[in-house]
C-alpha cells in the first residue's frame, strides 16, 4: 500500500471513529473467500504456519516497541491539553495485542494439527495479512508520533492540541480495526486463553484475574508439588472424572497460590484451549459471572456487547472448545456451575471448573466433584519455604531458634512467607538475627502471629479432644497415641448407627483441629494422615483456663500447687511430669504419709493416668508400680480408663491391676517389660493393648477372653508368639495384629483367619509353604487392610522364602512391607493403586520392578533393600511415579545400569544410592528431577565417586542443580 492510498485509507478509518462494531470487508466472508482462494497471489504465498509465525514476530516486536514509546512520553502532558482518557486507549491497545498473540498461538496449532478446513485457512491466510497492516499501523500513526519532542515543537497551544486531537483519532482508528478483527476471529474458535490478565471494568463485580509483581517473582512450589501434580491428572485425565474440582482449606492456607501454579501449567494450558480466572463476590450474579469470562475468552469481547450477544458467542465457543473456568474464592458453587451448564450442556468433553474456597459444607449438592483438601506444612516443609523466601542462608548459630519460630506459623504458608520476608529486612548479623529472633521466640509475642482466640476455642465442638493435648510436654505427640486415648475415654461423640469406627472418627476430630489451626502438623504420613502433631504455640494457657471451666483437669491444677495446700479436692486426670512441686509428685514418687482416706477421696474419679517419667534405672518402674498398687488395693481407680506408661521403664504392674474393671487404654510401648500379670485376662472391657518394644516372649492364652480387644501390638523383636483364638471366642472385631510370631503350632485356618476386620496387620512367622498358602489366602481376603507388614524367616531368623496371593482386592491398602524370597515375583502385578509406601527386601525378582510399580498412581515411597532386584539394567519410564517423593536404592548388587527417562519420578525429592557397587554411572535423566533435594550416595564404587566430584565429575552436571549432595563411606 503506497503513502496515497494509506492516508485515504486511515481518513475512512477515522471516519468510523469509535465504531466497535465495524464489519471488515467482503473479503473476509465465505463467498469472498471462495472467489479470491484460487488467485495466484494466494498461491505465490509461503504456507500459512510460516505467515502466522513471522505475524508473531511482527506483533511482539511492536509491543515492545510502543512499551518504549510509552515510558519516554510525556503522556500526562499530552493528556492535560485533549483531555484524559489517551493513557487508557494506549494501554488497551497493548492488552490487545497480548490478546492477539495467544489468539494467534491457537491458530498456529490449528494448522500444525491439520484440523483447520480450507476455507478457515484461507481466512486464516487473510487474517494473517490484516494483523500485518495493523502492525505497520501502530508503528506509523501511533509509535511514529508518541514522542514529545515533537509535540513540544508546535509553538502554539492551538496547535498543540490540533495534533494531540488528531493523534487521538488515528488511536481510534486502530482500536476500531483491531475490534473488528477481534470479532470477525471468534468465528475460527481462536481464543485468547494464555493471557493471563485483563483491564477490570468498574461496573464488574467478578475481578478477573490480576498477578502482583510479588506473585510473578514467586516461584517457589515448595509444598505444593503434589498437589499440582494430582489436580492436573484430575483436571486432564480421561472425560469421565468429575467436572467440578475443588480445593478446600483455611485461610492462608495457599489454595489460591495452588490454583494459580495449576493454570498457569503448561500441561493444562495445552489441554484447554479456553481458561478464565475470576475471584467470586458474596452475592453471586450469573450475568457479571459471564461478563468476566467473556472478557478474557472471546477476542471480539466488546464493552458494549449485551449479555445475550456474549452467551451466544460463549456457547459458540464451547461447543467444540474445552475449557477450564477457575473461580476463586467461591460462595455459590451450585449457581456457577448451572449457569456455565446452561450455555454448555454437554460435560462429556472434558471442561472442567476449579473452585477454590474454604466453605467445604457447598458441596454437599455436588456429587460430581473432587475434594482436594488443602493442607499445612510440616515442620521440614515450612522449614524449605521459609529458606526459600529468605533467599539467603541462615547463620549456623541461630539455625536452631529460627527453626522454632518458623514452627509457629503453624504450617500456615502465608505466615512463613510473612516471616520470611520480615526477616529480610533485617540486617543479615548474627547478633540482629539473635535479637529479633529471641523476641519473636518469647511466648508472650503472641502479636507477631496469628493465632486461635479463645472465643474460637470455647466454640470449638471438639473441645475436649484438644484440652487433652495440656496433659503432654510440649512436644511432637504420635496422631495415633491421641486418638486412642480420645477413644478409649469415651471423648469421640459417634451416632449409634455410624458406619465408621471410633478411630475413624478421631481421625476426623484431629482434621478438624489441624483445619482450625488449633493444632500443628510436625509430620505428615505417606498417606496424607497426620504422623506427629503439637499444640499450636500460645494455646496452653487459653486452654488451661478454659480446663478450669469444664472440670476437664478438675482439682489437678490444686495439686499442681503448693505440697502445703489442705484444700483437696478431686482429680480426675493425672499427667506425671515429675513435678516435685506437685503434690501428685508426692503421691507417686515419695510415698509420703497421705492417708487412706484422702488418697481415696481424692482418686476415687480417676479416669487417667499418663506417665512422662523416661528416666532409667528401676526405680520409676517401682514407684508406678506402687501408686497403681495403692490404688487399686484402696478400691479407687474403678474409673480409671486409661493407663498410659509408654517410654517409662519396667513398671511393675501390680496383680492388683485386674480390679481395674472401666480400663480401656493399657499402653507398655517401649518399657521393656517382660511379664505381664496372668490377671490381665480379667481387663474385659480393654480396648487396646500395646505392647510394642517389650521384651515379652509370649501373651498368656487368656488374652483372647478381652472380647473388646481391638488393637494388639506385639514386640517383633522378641517373637511374641501369639496363639490363635479358639472356635469359642468371639474376638472378630480386631482391627490391629502388629508384630506377632506365628509358626507351625499357630493355628491359621479356623484361628487367625477369623479376624476378618484388621485394619493393620504385621507377622513375622516361620511356617512351611502349605500353611503359608493358607496364611496367604487369608490375608487377600481382609477387604479392610490399610497396613500389611510380613517377614518370612527360617529356624536361623534368616530371610525365607515367602508365598503372597494376589492383593488386588485390599483396595484401601496404603503400605505395604515385605522380607523374603517371593515365591511368585509376578504377584507385583497385582499390588493396589491405593498404595502409597512400598518396602521389599530381598524378594528375589528377576524382572525390571519399575515397569510394574512406576505405575502405581499414589505411591510416594519406595524402597528396594538387599536382594530385591537381581537383574543388570532398571528403567523408569515417562510419567512414571508421578507421585514419588521418596527412592531408596540400597545393596542392589547386580545393578550396572540404572535408566531414568525425561518426565519420570518428577516430583522426587530425597534419592539414597547404597551400595549398589556395579552401577557404573548417575542416570543422565536426574537433571531432569527439579524438585530433588537431596541424593545421598553411600559405600559406592571409587569410580562412582569420580563420576560426581563436584564441578569435575562426567556425571555432575546430571546432579549440580541438587541442593544437597552427599558422597560418604
Amino acid at each position: 500500500m503506497d503513502q496515497g492510498a494509506h492516508v485515504d485509507y486511515i481518513c475512512k478509518m477515522e471516519n468510523r471513529g469509535q465504531d466497535q462494531n465495524f464489519v471488515f470487508p467482503d473479503i473476509l466472508s465465505d463467498e469472498s473467500d471462495d472467489q479470491e482462494v484460487g488467485t495466484s497471489d494466494f498461491r505465490e504465498k509461503i504456507t500459512i504456519n510460516f505467515q502466522l509465525l513471522e505475524v508473531c514476530r511482527e506483533l511482539s516486536r511492536t509491543e515492545q516497541s510502543l512499551k518504549l514509546c510509552l515510558k519516554n512520553t510525556d503522556i500526562p502532558f499530552l493528556e492535560s491539553v485533549v483531555g484524559p482518557g489517551l493513557d487508557s486507549q494506549l494501554q488497551w491497545i497493548l492488552l490487545k495485542l497480548r490478546i492477539t498473540s495467544a489468539m494467534l498461538e491457537a491458530a498456529v496449532e490449528r494448522t500444525n494439527s491439520g484440523s483447520a478446513s480450507e476455507v478457515e485457512t484461507r481466512k486464516l491466510d487473510s487474517f494473517a495479512n490484516y494483523l500485518m497492516e495493523i502492525t505497520r499501523l501502530i508503528d506509523q500513526d501511533i509509535t511514529g508520533n508518541l514522542i514529545s519532542e515533537e509535540v513540544v515543537e508546535y509553538s502554539s497551544p492551538t496547535t498543540v492540541r490540533a495534533y494531540a486531537k488528531k493523534f487521538g483519532g488515528k488511536i481510534s482508528s486502530v482500536e476500531a480495526q483491531i475490534n473488528g478483527l477481534h470479532d470477525w476471529a471468534t468465528t475460527l474458535g481462536l481464543t485468547s486463553a494464555g493471557c493471563g490478565e485483563t483491564v477490570c471494568l468498574p461496573d464488574n463485580k467478578f475481578i478477573v484475574e490480576s498477578v502482583t509483581e510479588d506473585e510473578r517473582n514467586d516461584s517457589s512450589t515448595v509444598g505444593l508439588e503434589e498437589d499440582i501434580q494430582v489436580i492436573t491428572n484430575k483436571l486432564i485425565i480421561g472425560h469421565s472424572t468429575p467436572s467440578l474440582v475443588a480445593i478446600t482449606g483455611g485461610k492462608g492456607i495457599g489454595k489460591t497460590t495452588l490454583a494459580r501454579k495449576i493454570y498457569k501449567n503448561p500441561e493444562v494450558v495445552h489441554h484447554f484451549p479456553c481458561r478464565a480466572w475470576v475471584t467470586s463476590p458474596l452475592d453471586f450474579e450469573p450475568n457479571s459471572f459471564l461478563f468476566s469470562i467473556a472478557k478474557q475468552v472471546l477476542v471480539g469481547f466488546a464493552v458494549n456487547d449485551s449479555i445475550e450477544k456474549i452467551k451466544y458467542k460463549l456457547s459458540n465457543l464451547w461447543g467444540f472448545q474445552r475449557y477450564l473456568i477457575v473461580l476463586d474464592d467461591a460462595h455459590a458453587i451450585e449457581e456457577a456451575t448451572k449457569t456455565l451448564l446452561d450455555l454448555c450442556s454437554n460435560q462429556f468433553n472434558g471442561s472442567k471448573l476449579l473452585i477454590t474456597t474454604t466453605k467445604r459444607d457447598l458441596f454437599k449438592a455436588s456429587p460430581n466433584c473432587y475434594i482436594h483438601e488443602r493442607r499445612v506444612l510440616g515442620d521440614e516443609e515450612a522449614w524449605e519455604l521459609f529458606n526459600a523466601r529468605l533467599c539467603f542462608q541462615v547463620d549456623q548459630e541461630v539455625v536452631q531458634l529460627a527453626r522454632e519460630v518458623v514452627k509457629k506459623c503453624s504450617g500456615i504458608p502465608s505466615s512463613v512467607v510473612k516471616l520470611a520476608d520480615f526477616m529480610s529486612s533485617k540486617a543479615a548479623t548474627q547478633e540482629q538475627w539473635f535479637i529479633t529472633l529471641s523476641r519473636m521466640n518469647d511466648p508472650h509475642a503472641s502479636h507477631y502471629l496469628s493465632l486461635a482466640s479463645s472465643s474460637d476455642l470455647m466454640s470449638s465442638s471438639n473441645r475436649q479432644c484438644l484440652l487433652y493435648f495440656i496433659l503432654f510436654p510440649n512436644s511432637e505427640i504420635p496422631a495415633r497415641r491421641l486418638i486412642v486415648l480420645w477413644v478409649a475415654e469415651g471423648l469421640v461423640d459417634q451416632s449409634p448407627d455410624s458406619a465408621e469406627t471410633p478411630e475413624s472418627a478421631g481421625e476426623k476430630i484431629l482434621n478438624e483441629l489441624v483445619q482450625n489451626c488449633m493444632i500443628q502438623v510436625a509430620k505428615w504420613k505417606p498417606n496424607g494422615k497426620v504422623k506427629t502433631c503439637r499444640l499450636n504455640y500460645g494455646l496452653m494457657d487459653a486452654l488451661l483456663l478454659e480446663a478450669g471451666k469444664a472440670n476437664f483437669l478438675k482439682s489437678n491444677l490444686q495439686a499442681a500447687a503448693s505440697k502445703s495446700s489442705k484444700k483437696k479436692g478431686k482429680i480426675l486426670r493425672v499427667a506425671d511430669h515429675l513435678d516435685n512441686n506437685s503434690s501428685i509428685f508426692s503421691h507417686i514418687h515419695e510415698n509420703d504419709s497421705i492417708g487412706s482416706s484422702s488418697f481415696k477421696n481424692q482418686y476415687k474419679q480417676l479416669i487417667s493416668f499418663i506417665s512422662f517419667d523416661s528416666r532409667e534405672g528401676p526405680v520409676p518402674g517401682q514407684n508406678i508400680g506402687n501408686f497403681i498398687h495403692r490404688g487399686t488395693t484402696l478400691n479407687c481407680f474403678k474409673m480409671i480408663c486409661v493407663v498410659d506408661l509408654e517410654g517409662t521403664f519396667r513398671p511393675k504392674l501390680p496383680d492388683s491391676i485386674k480390679k481395674l474393671s472401666q480400663l480401656r487404654y493399657l499402653g507398655l510401648r517401649r518399657t521393656y517389660t517382660e511379664l505381664l500379670p496372668a490377671s490381665i485376662g480379667k481387663l474385659l472391657n480393654l480396648q487396646t493393648l500395646d505392647l510394642k518394644h517389650t521384651c515379652l516372649r509370649s501373651l498368656p492364652v487368656c488374652i483372647w477372653k478381652l472380647q473388646q480387644l481391638r488393637h494388639l501390638y506385639l514386640s517383633e523383636s522378641y517373637r511374641s508368639r501369639i496363639m490363635a483364638p479358639g472356635s469359642s471366642s468371639s474376638l472378630l472385631d480386631i482391627q490391629t495384629l502388629w508384630g506377632a510370631f506365628v509358626d507351625e503350632e499357630t493355628q491359621i485356618e479356623y484361628g487367625l483367619n477369623r479376624l476378618s476386620n484388621l485394619r493393620k496387620l504385621g507377622l513375622v512367622y516361620r511356617l512351611p509353604v502349605k500353611q503359608q498358602g493358607i496364611l496367604a489366602d487369608w490375608i487377600s481376603k481382609l477387604h479392610h487392610l490399610e497396613s500389611l507388614r510380613l517377614r518370612s524367616v527360617d529356624d536361623m531368623n534368616n530371610p525365607s522364602l515367602l508365598y503372597l496371593k494376589t492383593l488386588s482386592g485390599l483396595s484401601k491398602l496404603s503400605s505395604l512391607y515385605l522380607l523374603g524370597t517371593l515365591a511368585n515375583p509376578f504377584v507385583l502385578e497385582t499390588f493396589p493403586g491405593s498404595l502409597t509406601e512400598i518396602t521389599l527386601s530381598l524378594s528375589g525378582i528377576f524382572f525390571d520392578p519399575m515397569r510394574v510399580l512406576e505405575k502405581l498412581p499414589y505411591l510416594r515411597i519406595l524402597n528396594l533393600y538387599a536382594g530385591s532386584y537381581t537383574k543388570k539394567t532398571m528403567v523408569c519410564s515417562s510419567g512414571g511415579f508421578p507421585l514419588l517423593r521418596v527412592l531408596n536404592l540400597w545393596k542392589l548388587e547386580e545393578l550396572e545400569e540404572w535408566i531414568v527417562k525425561d518426565g519420570s519420578l518428577i516430583i522426587l525429592r530425597h534419592l539414597e544410592i547404597r551400595s549398589c557397587l556395579k552401577l557404573k554411572m548417575i542416570p543422565e535423566g536426574l537433571k531432569h528431577l527439579e524438585h530433588c533435594r537431596e541424593l545421598k550416595l553411600t559405600s559406592m564404587s571409587d569410580d562412582l565417586k569420580a563420576r560426581v566430584t563436584k564441578d569435575k565429575g562426567v556425571d555432575w552436571q546430571n546432579i549440580a542443580h541438587i541442593a544437597s549432595v552427599v558422597v560418604r563411606n
